[in-house]
């Protein structure tokens, strides 16, 4: 009775074996349809994320262009007045300068009155300057013409008076181009004046700025600055920066 029994067993252990190979197949399947599953949610969960932020990025722009509307509905307005009024006072000081300019073609002048001293100097030198290229170029007939000592200037376009117990050392010059493009130079940097009594080389502190020298014109502009009331001799320094000098005294 024993061996059919036995015989049961080896015929029955191939198909448990198949049994728990196909078991072992439909694990895998369903992990490997699981691990697909969780893949797919991610990408979902990602997807849901990016819309989401896309959503709040259009809310906030939609938000901002309506403050800015209602901002510009708010203040408009105001930013319109603001601007004529700007518009305007740039076009008044614009006038009111090319007016200066029409009266007399210079910022620096010299009011006459009693009280102005003047001594003439006619001393011609001749510098090379520089043209619309900024280059050097051609020169100018430097020339100091007269030397005036005074209590009040015109500067662009409005009298200036002299502090207590200070005059104003105006010096005089004609500026002469004789070639046929405008030439351009600084005026205040040929000369220096040392009053007397002192070591002090001054420079002009009141000047026209960079003159243009037309073609073929002569120009008459001015440079000066401060002094002491009491002093009445002078010595000027004229020359180019890096060259020598020429010294000239004047008194009044």
């Amino acid at each position: 009775m024993s061996a059919p029994n036995s015989l049961t067993i080896k015929i029955q252990w191939p198909a448990f074996q198949q049994r728990l190979s196909r078991l072992a197949n439909t694990f895998s399947d369903l992990k490997t349809t699981l691990t697909q599953k969780w893949t797919l949610l991610q990408e979902k969960t990602q997807d849901l994320v990016s819309t989401l932020s896309e959503t709040k990025r259009s809310a906030l722009v939609i938000g901002s262009r309506f403050k800015k509307d209602n901002l510009k509905q708010k203040f408009g307005k105001g930013f319109l007045f603001i601007f004529l009024v700007v518009i305007v006072f740039f076009g008044v000081r614009f006038a009111m300068s090319r007016t200066a300019k029409s009266a007399g073609g210079e910022q620096l002048g010299v009011v006459s009155n009693t009280g102005t001293l003047t001594t003439s100097v006619g001393r011609e030198f001749s510098f090379k300057v520089y043209d619309k290229n900024k280059k050097l170029a051609d020169p100018v007939k430097y020339t100091i013409t007269t030397a005036q000592l005074t209590k009040q200037i015109i500067i662009q376009g409005q009298k200036a008076t002299a502090v207590s117990g200070r005059n104003f050392l105006i010096i005089n010059l004609k500026l002469v181009n004789d070639y046929n493009d405008s030439l351009f130079l600084n005026t205040r940097n040929y000369i220096r004046v040392q009053p007397e009594g002192t070591q002090d080389k001054l420079a002009p502190e009141i000047h026209n700025d960079t003159v243009e020298v037309q073609p073929l014109s002569t120009k008459l502009t001015r440079v000066g600055l401060p002094v002491d009331e009491g002093v009445k001799n002078f010595t000027l320094y004229v020359g180019e920066l890096e060259g020598e000098k020429t010294e000239i005294p004047i008194s009044f």
